[in-house]
């Protein structure tokens, strides 16, 4: 296995490669076949929903009122969340079968990453899908629903083994086919975070958090990677005014990230979207995964090498892995970026991913190994 040239390898390969070197043994990934379907039990516990909580919940997320349904509903309703074959070069990610879903889907998957890659325990941790989703829901509230929002059962836990129990037993809620994992999640995210919270987050923005035509606000995003739902990407909190008007303030991101966050727009190419230039504490998270928004088309980028990270030198030249999970993506898309090179950027004429890439690694030279550029 040693022989294959680097770029062609495939995740699975590189993690069984690092395996024999000084990182140890609990660096190799062994996929396994999915095991079988999770039973389905009877939801007994909790508090079913008042209707006031139920109305302000579906405003929050939808808007419109929150007492009628929204279009933007339907594109929801009925996506849980399921794997690809284990045996496939995709075998640790998910099916995403809406692009309305995937923003949402793809700060899970970076916490699936990160327990694949960086937290299991042991040569042979379990890769189970439920073991993976209950690592990347841990400090979500639990809930379970048939897919009206009015028949939802809510759960508060105060300890984290309560937690871990109880999504155990109900993960089929999130699993079924014909679940709605994916609202399911966003509702016990935003339950958590609190209304009034997700106000003074958002600077009191009155903003649905699912857009009109059905993807997910931006603030979704932070909300899920931070635990905040700001709008801002930048570093703490700056002032906007001046001596003559009360200064504003506008709070950005407080902490360093477990999961970073790149974003490229061709509208104004900052790196913002209209959320301002990312700062360091989402460039440069602690792990070397990074949700992706590349003209509002969320993707995944990541390396199975955590000093990537740590040490500067490792930055010379490195593999990303780059996941986008549309349905012309079958192989495993690697991208080999130099910054030993530096090379000039034509904004214009440069692939998307590539302009992305350059907010954080400028003037690096990328190259795609044979693969068509993508997003």
């Amino acid at each position: 296995m040693s022989n294959i040239r680097p770029e062609r390898q495939t995740l699975y390969q590189k993690l069984l490669l690092l395996g024999k070197d000084k990182r140890g043994p609990e660096r190799v990934l062994y996929p396994t076949k999915p095991k079988s379907s999770v039973q389905k039990v009877p939801v007994l516990g909790g508090q079913p929903i008042t209707l006031e909580t139920a109305l302000a919940l579906r405003k929050q997320v939808f808007g419109n009122g929150g007492d009628m349904l929204v279009p933007a509903m339907n594109e929801w309703l009925g996506q849980s969340f399921c794997f690809n074959d284990a045996d496939t070069p995709q075998g640790y990610s998910l099916i995403m079968q809406k692009n309305s879903v995937k923003g949402l889907a793809m700060c899970v998957q970076g916490y699936i990453l990160k327990h694949l890659l960086f937290t299991r325990r042991g040569p042979r941790a379990n890769t189970d899908p439920t073991a993976l989703l209950r690592a990347s829901t841990k400090d979500a509230g639990g809930g379970a629903a048939d897919g009206c929002t009015e028949r939802v059962n809510t759960f508060d836990f105060k300890k984290q083994d309560e937690l871990t129990f109880n999504l155990k037993k109900y993960l089929f809620e999130f699993l079924s086919e014909d679940g709605n994992g994916m609202l399911l999640l966003l509702y016990s995210v935003v339950l958590s975070r609190g209304f009034t919270k997700l106000q003074e987050d958002m600077a009191g923005e009155d903003h649905p958090l699912i857009e009109t035509n059905a993807t997910i606000h931006p603030c979704v995003v932070t909300l899920v990677l931070t635990g905040r739902a700001t709008r801002y990407l930048h570093n703490g909190i700056i002032y906007e005014g001046t001596e003559d008007t009360m200064a504003k303030p506008k709070t950005g991101i407080l902490t360093r990230s477990e999961i970073g966050l790149l974003v490229w727009a061709r509208m104004d190419g900052s790196g913002g979207g209209g959320q301002g230039a990312v700062g360091s504490r989402l460039k440069t998270p602690s792990l070397p995964i990074w949700v992706t928004r590349c003209n509002d088309a969320y993707g995944l980028l990541f390396n199975p090498n955590r000093d990537l990270i740590r040490d500067y030198h490792a930055e010379n030249r490195f593999d990303l892995h780059y996941f986008s999970s549309t349905i012309t993506q079958t192989d495993a898309t690697i991208v080999t970026i130099d910054t030993r090179n530096q090379v000039a950027v034509e904004e214009y004429n440069s692939p998307p991913l590539e302009n992305l890439i350059h907010t954080k690694w400028a003037g690096a030279d990328i190259n795609w190994n044979g693969t068509t550029a993508h997003v």
